[in-house]
């Protein structure tokens, strides 16, 4: 059942992001300079932003919040393990 679900996202979603882009085809085909322009800019503010240290700090934050969660996600599975009922709706 579960697979039925994922199937019908990733047929949804590949529907939608075709559609959307097919969308984006047609406006840069109706005005290119709007598109080559936007191109530009939207360039010229990446290389401003600091990616590297933004992706950096992404990285850093990710490993902090593992340790925790696997503590968190360790207790949990020795309660399961030691059959305390932790009221998660499984039954």
């Amino acid at each position: 059942m579960s697979g039925d679900i994922v199937r019908y996202q990733s047929d949804y979603m590949d529907k939608n992001l075709s559609q959307m882009w097919k969308k984006i085809e047609d406006q840069v085909r109706e005005e290119p300079l709007k598109a080559v322009l936007l191109a530009f800019v939207s360039g010229f503010l990446f290389c401003l932003l600091p990616v590297g240290k933004l992706l950096g700090l992404a990285v850093k934050l990710a490993f902090l919040l593992v340790k925790p969660a696997l503590l968190i996600f360790g207790i949990i599975k020795i309660l399961e393990y030691a059959g305390v009922n932790l009221g998660c709706g499984r039954e």
